[in-house]
């Protein structure tokens, strides 16, 4: 049986982007400790990412290309991306 698990940061009033849509909320919380720890733990029980471009382009600002490991990635965009070096990223307009 596959697992699939939903993942998301979400402000403590239910919004995942702040009103101009952009995630820079969650920089505030770049440097608690143990966040890291706590992602490898989890994303060590993930086979495969999926997600949108904006995500994916918080990501990339931030310069986290650990986020993705060796696991899968498929990007969910209309427009043309930057790549991470050494991720498996798979940029699709499928919906």
């Amino acid at each position: 049986m596959t697992l699939t698990q939903y993942f998301v940061a979400m402000s403590i009033d239910g919004y995942i982007a702040e009103p101009a849509e952009q995630l820079d909320w969650l920089s505030q919380f770049s440097n608690l400790e143990g966040k890291r720890r706590r992602y490898e733990r989890f994303f060590d029980q993930v086979g495969a990412i999926a997600m949108g471009a904006r995500s994916y382009e918080f990501i990339y600002r931030h310069n986290a290309p650990w986020f993705y490991g060796d696991r899968p990635t498929w990007v969910f965009t209309h427009r043309k991306l930057p790549h991470h070096d050494g991720a498996d990223l798979r940029f699709t307009t499928a919906t």
